[in-house]
């Protein structure tokens, strides 16, 4: 072989490598950059597109809507106030809690039935 052929050769296999290795580079780097923007080290910044996946717990500090007035439902007490369709009732002796008419407008005085406890709000119908 000549000499000319021997450097063209190597001239090619040298052009093949560095682009093999440019390639491997450009992987690492975008491989890094997606653990760093999805790893827990990445500043919040980076990070704020996966805050609605995260658990709200209320061990972590989040106060979620209290369900306790939902052991009234089926329970019956009375209209305080005026439903148009929002007002008071009084269940079982307790303090007045707010409540929606489920239909129509109820009078302060008429008797009333819990149906249902939606987005902390009691539903409530006449009996």
């Amino acid at each position: 072989m000549q000499l000319s052929g021997i450097l063209t050769i190597f001239a090619i296999m040298t052009t093949t490598l560095l682009w093999i290795f440019g390639i491997l580079i450009a992987v690492a780097i975008v491989t890094w950059g997606v653990w760093y923007i999805f790893s827990p080290r990445a500043p919040k910044s980076m990070r704020r597109h996966m805050e609605f996946s995260t658990e709200l717990r209320n061990d972590h500090g989040f106060i979620g809507v209290d369900m306790a007035p939902s052991e009234f439902i089926g329970i019956e007490g009375f209209a305080i106030t005026d439903m148009r369709p929002a007002g008071k009732v009084a269940v079982e002796g307790r303090k007045p809690l707010d409540a929606v008419a489920v239909m129509g407008f109820i009078s302060a005085g008429s008797k009333v039935k819990v149906t249902r406890y939606e987005n902390a709000q009691l539903y409530v119908e006449v009996v």
